[in-house]
């Protein structure tokens, strides 16, 4: 295209300067047939004067006939320009014809360019640069063939893939998103688990240190009050599962003086609750109470023992204040204060109270 229009731009240059020259030559020629005129005229006026004169007119003549010649000589190199510009016309209209075509043909490449373009992105998703820098070998009569079978495979493959879901990525986006929330959040799991098993493991060995510590030194108090309430004989408590403290029974093992005991069943009921008091008041010594509620705790005992728990009752009242529900004689002569319901009337309950300490200073005598 640029050398037709550079081709067309000098057609159009050389048309320009032969028609300066054609003018040239025609005004050349227009004055040369007003000097024939004049030179007619003033033959026609000198050969009407004097004879004299055809000196002047003969030489007249040859310039007329110089003229006559350089008109001729005009005339063909003005033939010779025309026939020129017709010639450089033809050639200009040749140049205009190709140069429209070729501009019509560069307009249709364009259009071309762009739908294949067009098509590269919708069908592919590439620009023209982009698939440029993919390098793959332009076709030929050889290897087009080839490449068209290889389009229909891949174009098959796609078929076979089925539609492409456009909102994948951003569905990715979010469910990853999620995800790496939730592993975060996992992983904080882990790390508290990690760190709730460490307390928890702390806790238990403090735990069975001190379950450990409590249960010997109860153990050694349960022996010490056994031997005072009973008079003697030895007693024990024991883990059935050593190994596991938390979660280990507690066996009882005791034998009043004078006998030998497997099982607690074998004893007496009085001697199963005094068993069982003997372990409260250890209990007390380990851990004592601002106050404790008895209820019937001696009903199953006789008076001799009954006698022995109200002692022990009152070596404990300065730590603990006991009260105590009983219907017992013995513990309740070793009471500070006596409340009791009486029915003096049916369906009436009264409430009757004793302060012994008060009867006692009144009196005058300890009771």
């Amino acid at each position: 295209m640029e050398s037709v229009e550079k081709s067309v731009s000098l057609t159009v240059e050389a048309i320009n300067a032969i028609d300066e020259q054609t003018e040239r030559i025609e005004q050349t020629i227009y004055n040369n047939n007003e000097n024939i005129i004049n030179i007619q005229n003033k033959i026609e006026s000198i050969g009407l004067e004097s004879a004299a004169h055809e000196s002047d007119i003969a030489a007249l003549e040859n310039s007329l006939a110089d003229l006559n010649n350089e008109v001729r000589k005009g005339d063909a190199d003005l033939q010779g320009l025309r026939t020129r510009i017709r010639d450089q016309t033809h050639n200009r209209d040749n140049l205009f014809m190709e140069y429209n075509r070729l501009e019509t043909r560069l307009e249709q490449v364009n259009t071309d360019m762009d739908r294949i373009t067009d098509k590269l992105w919708d069908d592919y998703e590439l620009t023209y640069s982009s698939a440029s820098e993919l390098g793959y070998p332009g076709l030929d009569s050889q290897n087009r063939p080839a490449a068209l079978t290889l389009q229909s495979e891949l174009r098959s493959k796609l078929r076979a893939l089925g539609s492409v879901n456009t909102g994948v990525i951003d569905e990715y986006n979010e469910v990853k998103a999620r995800h790496d929330f939730l592993t975060e959040q996992l992983d904080d799991l882990h790390k508290s688990k990690e760190n709730l098993a460490e307390i928890i493991h702390k806790l238990e060995l403090e735990m069975k240190q001190r379950f450990s510590n409590i249960m010997s030194e109860l153990n050694r108090n349960f022996k010490i009050v056994f031997r005072e309430l009973f008079g003697g004989g030895t007693a024990e408590l024991k883990l059935a599962d050593p190994e596991n403290i938390l979660e280990s029974g507690i066996d009882i093992n005791v034998a009043p003086p004078g006998k030998i005991i497997k099982n607690l069943s074998l004893l007496s009921g009085g001697e199963q609750a005094f068993v069982a008091i003997a372990l409260l008041f250890a209990i007390l010594n380990v851990n004592p109470t601002p106050f404790c509620v008895l209820d019937e705790i001696d009903a199953a005992l006789d008076d001799i023992n009954v006698d022995r728990f109200a002692d022990y009752v009152r070596r404990y009242s300065d730590k603990t204040q006991f009260i105590i529900i009983t219907h017992r004689r013995g513990t309740m002569e070793r009471a500070d204060a006596i409340y009791g319901v009486t029915m003096p009337e049916r369906g009436i309950s009264k409430i009757l109270s004793l302060n012994v300490n008060e009867v006692e200073q009144k009196i005058g005598v300890k009771i």
